[in-house]
This record gives C-alpha cells, structure tokens and sequence, in this order.
C-alpha cells in the first residue's frame, strides 16, 4: 500500500467545470433595441449589438446603466471577448459605473463591487491575456481609484499569476523575482480566486519549486520559506487546484519512499522546517486524499503515516463520524491539531492525548470553561507528574506530543483571557505553568527522536514542531517565563526553549519590544544562563549554545541594542576564548582537550555570523592570535589533532572575504573589517610551514588536519592582496604535503582534499599584483598592529546600524 502511493502516479482527479445556464435578456430591458448579443450569431451582428449598448450607456439614467452592465458582465461569453476588447465599449462601462458611484453617494459601492468581480471571475482567462490592452485600462483604473476591495484583489492576483507565469517560461530567473511574486500571492483571498486561476498559480508554485535548485545559494532559503508557505495555504483552501496533468507530470520527480510528508498544519506553522521534496510529497498525498472517497481505502491509506492520517481525517471527517472504530483510530493521531477540529467531546477525558485534542477543539463552552478553572490544577499536576515519570532519553512520542500542546493550549487560554480570569480569583501564569512547560521540553529534547540534525523520521518532526509550538507559547508572556528561566538553574532545555521562543512568529511579531527591555535589564544573566553551558564538552549542547548566543546577536541588533550592550555581548565570546585557552596552556598535557575541543567548535560556528566575525577581527589581540598559532604548531598536533584542525577552522572562518556584514562598503572598509592584518597572516603562514605530516597522529586526526588546511588555505584566494601575501609566503612544499596526508588517511578525506587544493592552486596562478599589495599593506600600517583604534571599532557600529536601516528600507 505504501508503494501504492509512493511509487505510483496519482490519479487525474477531474473536477467539473460549473455549468451556467443559457442567459437571456432580462423583461425589464426588453424595451432596450439591438442590444441582445446572446441571441447573435455573426461577429458583425455581436458588434452592432455592442455600439447600441455604448449608444444607450450615454443617455440613460444611472438606475437604467446599472442593469444594463449587469446584463454585459453576466452575459458575456470568452468566445465574445475579443470584440468586447476591440470596442469601446469597456470604456463607456467604466465611465458609467463611476458616474452611478457618485451619485449614489457610495450607497452602491458593494453592488458595484459585486457586478465587476463576477466579470472578473467569469471571464478570467481571456481578461488574464488581455489586461494590458488599452481599453482595459480605464476599467481596472476605476476598481484601484473606488477602492473596490473585492475586485482589487482578484485583479492582483490575476497580474501576480501572470507574472508568474512569465518567471516560469523566463530564461533570466533569479530569486529575488520569485520572492517578490510570492509575496504578492501569499496574502491573496485563495477561496475567492476562480477554479482557472487557482489552478494556473498552483502548477506555477510546483513547478518553480523545482526550479529553485537553479537559483544562487544565497537566494535558495528564504524562497524556500516563501514556496512552502504559498503552497500550504493552497493546500489547506484550495487542494483542488492541484489536480491537473502539469502537476502529476511533476510528482514523478518525487516519487521515493525516503520523504516524509509534513503535515500540512505543522507546514504551515513551520515553513522553515520543511523542505520543497517533502512539501511536493504532501502534493501528491493530497492528490490522493481529494480523489478517493472509499472508506476502505481511506483507512489503508491512513494507516500509512501520521501525516495521512492528519489530512484524510480533515479532509472527509464526515465519512466517519458515525464510525466508533474509525474514531478511535483517528484519535491516536500524534497530529493533534488538525484531527482535533472535528472531534467531539462529552466529558473531560482522562487520558493525555485524547485531553491534548479536547482542549483544542473547543467541543463545548462548559467543558471548557471547567477544564481551565476547576480542573486547572489537576491538569498541570498529570502533566508534569507523568513527564517525570518518564525513563531518561524516552521514545514516548504520544506522550511527549500531548503534554507539550495542552501546555501550550493552558498558557494560549491563560494569556487571552489574563483580565477575565484575575477578576474571577484566578491567578494566571503562576510559575507552575512554567515549571512544567520545561519539564515537557527537556523531556522532548533528552529524546533520542529529538531531531538534532536533518531527519526524515515522521515523529522527529512533530516532536520538534511540538517544542518550537511550546517555545513559542512560553516565550509569549516575557516576563514570567524569564523570570522563571533565570531563578532556576540551566540546561539546555531551558537554554533552546529561550532562544527558539524569541525567534517564534508570534512573538517576533507582537513581543520584540518587551523582550528587548528585559534582555537589557537582565543581559548579564541571560549570557550566563547559555554560555555557562559550554563547561559541558558536548557537540550537541556545543550547538544549542552557539544558536543561542547568536539569536541574542541578532535580536540585539534588530532591536537596536546601544554601542555599550551590544559591544558587551560581542566581547562576551572574546573573553571566554583567553580564559579557556590560558587554561589550555597552563596544564601539561592540555588541560581538558575535549572541553577546549568543543569550545573552539561553538567559536567555530559562532563565527559564521558576520558581524561576530567582522567584530573579532576588529577587536582581538596578539594573545588571540598567539594562542590560535600554538594550537596550530606541530607540539599541540602531536597531542591532539582535533585541537589544531578546529583552530585551523576558526582561523578559516576569520579569513572568509565574502562573509562580511555589508558588501556595499568601499575597498578600503572592506579590507579593515573583513581581513586579517598582514603580519599577523604572515606569523600564520610561518607556523603553517612547520607543520609536518604528522606520522604519530592516527588517520583520522591526519586527514582532520589536511581538510581544516585546505579549506584555510582557499579562504585565503580572496582578496587579491590576501591571495599576493600567501603566494610569497606559502612553502611550495606544503600543499604536496597536504595532498600526502590525505592520501594516507584514505577515500573518506582524499577526493574532498584534493579538489579544495585544485582551486587553491589555480587561485595561485594567477599573475602577481604587486601594487594592489603594497596599498593593502600601507592601509593596514596607518592602524595599531593588534589594538585597534576607537574610530575603527566606532566603524564598525556605524555599519551595522546602516546595515539595518538599508534592511527596513
């Protein structure tokens, strides 16, 4: 059945267009002569039935005009259009729907409105191929100066789908185009659009959807976003549009068991979680789903995965509603939120899950009323006594899921309801709320389905859905839940949950700026909370720390932190680097190598940040540098060459030219802000010279080491003066000597070295530019060797605020 599904083409599912019975003309215009172009027959005798319509459009009344263009616009066939076109008769209409508006006084506007978006939707295809013609104009014209809300949006689709189109058949795609379009077609009315046009937009969506490999790399994430985004709301309101040949033609691409569907109300929550071959295989689920109305094959199909089940039941709940066993099948969903819109409830149930789907679906006021209040305390205690009961690094989805969402339809109900529920003696948001909400998030984040990485587990991705939903819920009352965060001590629970609510939709939406005012009043106890994990010599918690402190890098510099904060935390990094280091140096052999391991690992990623790199170029000194080379030299290599192969790292992220906080800036700026200073590159070199093949170093360390040195050294072929600089330094032996050590450490480290190393040296070819080096290294004399002056860290502040200001533009 799987295969069935996967491997298989969907079916054609055809839906019939809407027949429309044969117009006549109206009783009460039968005293109107020759104007009857139902009953023509000849394009001549349609166009002198369209002149007496523009004849009598000029002498009568408004009340008369009005039923005269409502006849036009319900009456008009597409075979008819190009006359209609060709006429003036457009025009004439569009001057007499302005002349009835003002003399209405606006008592018609909905009416108006009404009669030009029933044209609009009838007629869209040919009006789609014709909307720039001349006397088209003064029609749309008046709908844009009426402010004919219904119909303005109709006609901003129809331009957003032709522009669509054009971007499609185009040979000069690029993303920044899509994004545009797509922004212009996310917010459109998709239940108003015609069955043609939903269709034509929708085999556009898939079909650049496949495109967008072709795109820049830098242009691929947030058009991503955008498709999944578009797709899922038409997926959600207009599954239909899909059904057309175009669309199977392009699912065969899909067609493989390895990809999860997403389901479609976690998709729509979470676009950034979703890629476009999942998004695509919830097209052909859904496919599926509207095509087949068999109760049998139904339950097959949702039987298959968490994601059929979802959006079959939501899709044909009704087909079930008088079906116990198919009920309660439907029930154990671990997607709560789309099979709880169609569950009834007559009591408060007991179990977890099946109260996770009542308080959702909001199946009876009373219930409910009784659940948030009498049964409140009850409810909080089952939940966190339960998720204490679970075995460490537990595999109980069910449970995990369900806490999590009543958790965070408790703190949701608690919110909106603030003023209602402390007039009726009820304290909100105690911080039991709290307590409990991170007890369910370090629950789910200890699990071994817990997605640290890219997945394609079905589970994995609601239980992460689930946290970020919790998160996001928590991090809705800043107040209590940083309170809370910072009276207890840390883990990396509370530390993700923090920086994963901050970056939720509802919250960067509707709370930046109280966040912004308690991160400030409390910033030294925020960056302790999360930096204080990295004493824990841990990969993963390596990462959540980094994610952390850069989401508190960015939301301080979106929020517009002052100089003083945001230097403090910038230099935060800076001043645990020397204390962890001078650690490092003091103990023989190295002190903790894992710890420092795994601390130049969160250096290492937090620097792919470019203002945190750009601020350490700007700011670091000799004993930064110092401690980089020794952990380089062949006397740390000998003890650990992880050590040295993640310093090579840090220093390879420090030399990234393109990675800069504002690529507009003139050369010279660049070279201060993006570079490392010359004689410091050049004491680099020297220790890299030294470095042997490491024959007392196991394979894997050597072939660490070889990679971390290629990827150093084509970080270096830009700019030109870097590029000068290492040409004449580099031992002509060193690059042979990485080749060898990749050899040696075999097939997993030697394709990947070796095609770094082929564009290194093509880089070095290229022919020297001597002058170009001589104005890098006069620039970089005029400033301190390792102390950087006041005015070029005061640079640096001025970009990045105009980095945001060129943004908000």
């Amino acid at each position: 059945m799987y295969e069935s599904i996967l491997l298989h083409d969907p079916p054609h599912p055809h839906i019939p267009p809407k027949k429309e019975a044969r117009k006549r003309l109206p009783d009460d215009l039968s005293n109107f002569q020759g104007i009857d172009f139902t009953i023509a027959t000849t394009p001549e005798q349609i166009h002198r039935c369209f002149q007496s319509l523009v004849s009598h459009l000029r002498r009568e009344t408004p009340k008369n005009n009005f039923k005269l263009i409502s006849f036009i616009f319900t009456s008009l066939e597409a075979s008819m259009f190009p006359l209609f076109v060709k006429s003036n008769l457009c025009e004439c209409i569009a001057s007499a729907l302005d002349k009835i508006y003002q003399d209405s006084k606006n008592d018609n506007t909905k009416h108006i409105d009404d009669i030009i978006l029933t044209f609009l939707t009838r007629l869209n295809i040919p009006l789609m191929q014709s909307l720039s013609e001349p006397t088209l104009q003064s029609l749309q014209h008046l709908i844009i100066k009426l402010k004919f809300v219904h119909s303005a949006n109709l006609l901003r689709s129809m331009y957003s789908s032709i522009r669509f189109t054009k971007w499609v058949i185009s040979q000069n795609r690029n993303g920044y185009s899509l994004q545009m379009i797509l922004n212009s077609i996310l917010p459109a009315r998709i239940l108003e659009l015609p069955p043609e046009l939903a269709s034509e937009i929708a085999r556009c969506l898939v079909i650049s959807s496949l495109m967008l490999n072709s795109l820049p790399p830098f242009e691929i994430q947030e058009t991503q976003q955008l498709l999944v985004s578009c797709i899922s709301r038409f997926l959600k309101y207009r599954p239909e549009a899909f059904a057309n040949a175009s669309t199977v033609v392009c699912l065969r691409e899909v067609a493989t068991r390895s990809l999860i569907a997403p389901p479609l109300c976690e998709a729509r929550k979470h676009p950034e979680l979703v890629g476009i071959p999942n998004i695509l295989q919830l097209i052909r689920f859904w496919i599926f789903n509207i095509g087949t109305k068999n109760i049998n094959k139904l339950i097959n199909y949702a039987a298959i995965c968490p994601t059929l089940q979802a959006e079959i039941y939501s899709q044909h709940y009704k087909l079930f509603e008088n079906d116990p066993k198919a009920n309660y099948f439907f029930k154990r969903s671990l997607v709560i939120d789309s099979i709880a819109n169609n569950m009834k409830f007559d009591e408060i149930p007991s179990d977890l899950h099946e109260l996770a789907i009542f308080l959702i679906s909001h199946s009876s006021d009373t219930l409910i009323v009784n659940a948030y209040t009498k049964q409140l305390g009850n409810i909080i205690a089952k939940v966190y006594r339960q998720i204490k009961e679970l075995p460490p690094a537990s595999s109980d989805a069910n449970l995990m899921i369900s806490c999590a969402k009543i958790m965070c339809s408790l703190i949701s109900f608690e919110s909106n309801y603030y003023q209602k529920m402390k007039i009726e003696g009820y304290e909100p948001l105690s911080p039991h709320f709290f307590c409990t909400a991170v007890a369910v998030g370090q629950a789910i984040l200890s699990s071994p389905l817990y997605p640290h990485f890219p997945t394609k587990n079905y589970v994995s991705f609601l239980l992460k859905s689930a946290f970020d939903e919790l998160s996001g819920i928590c991090a809705s009352r800043p107040k209590e839940f940083l309170t809370y965060l910072l009276n207890v001590s840390s883990n990396p629970a509370k530390c993700l949950m923090f920086c994963t609510g901050l970056n939720y939709p509802l919250v960067r939406d509707n709370h930046h700026n109280t966040w912004k005012n308690y991160i400030a009043a409390n910033l030294s106890d925020v960056l302790k909370m999360g930096l204080s994990l990295l004493k824990v010599p841990n990969n993963i918690t390596t990462g959540i720390v980094a994610n952390f402190y850069l989401t508190i890098v960015k939301f301080a510099i979106k929020t517009q932190f002052t100089h003083k904060l945001l230097y403090g935390i910038l230099m935060a990094p800076i001043n645990l680097f020397n204390s962890v280091s001078e650690m490092a140096l003091q103990t023989e052999p190295i002190y903790s190598a894992k710890t420092t391991i795994c601390f130049l690992g969160f250096i290492e990623k937090i620097l792919e940040n470019p203002f945190v790199k750009s601020f350490f170029l700007v700011n670091v000194n000799i004993n930064f540098w110092n401690r980089l080379k020794f952990f380089v030299s062949p006397e740390v290599s000998a003890i650990s060459g992880q050590l040295a192969a993640r310093s090579l790292k840090i220093i390879a992220k420090l030399s990234d030219y393109c990675n800069t906080i504002n690529p507009q800036i003139t050369g010279g700026q660049r070279i201060l802000i993006d570079t490392i200073h010359y004689n410091v590159l050049i004491d680099i070199i020297k220790v890299l010279n030294q470095i042997s093949e490491c024959n007392f170093a196991t394979f894997h360390d050597r072939g660490v080491i070889a990679l971390s040195a290629a990827e150093l050294l084509l970080s270096w072929c830009y700019p030109h003066p870097i590029t000068e600089i290492v040409r004449n330094e580099l031992n002509p032996e060193f690059i042979p000597k990485i080749r060898n050590m990749a050899k040696e450490s075999g097939p997993l480290f030697e394709p990947l070295v070796n095609s770094i190393l082929n564009q290194v040296e093509e880089n070095l070819k290229v022919v020297n530019n001597d002058q170009a080096l001589e104005e890098f290294i006069s620039l970089e004399e005029n400033l301190p060797k390792f102390a950087p002056s006041k005015r070029l860290c005061g640079m640096f502040f001025r970009i990045v605020e105009s980095y945001y200001k060129q943004s908000e533009k």
